[in-house]
């Protein structure tokens, strides 16, 4: 499970997105010591549809083999997370 926090200008939190196997419309396969989450990295508008996606490391997922772990690459659709004005980079997803 991945919480993701969504500030407001003055650093209160605005809303919570919830991703999951069962929440967030995140269309993977989970088990429940895959770890998704363990390590993150913003990757700013990798996509160029001015929305953050970010890279999330699951080292316990062994469905490509035993051991190997995997890392998931995570964005938001329009509906949860409308594009702002000039897009978004890196910098404003890490404050």
């Amino acid at each position: 499970m991945l919480w993701v926090l969504c500030p407001n200008a003055d650093g209160s939190v605005k809303s919570v997105l919830e991703i999951g196997t069962e929440s967030g419309h995140f269309r993977g396969e989970l088990d429940a010591f895959d770890l998704l989450a363990y390590g993150l990295a913003a990757l700013g508008d990798a996509d160029h549809d001015r929305r953050p996606e970010f890279a999330a490391g699951a080292p316990g997922d062994d469905d490509g083999g035993e051991a190997r772990g995997a890392v998931w690459l995570v964005g938001f659709d329009r509906h949860r997370w409308p594009a702002p004005k000039g897009g978004i980079t890196t910098e404003t997803l890490i404050r």
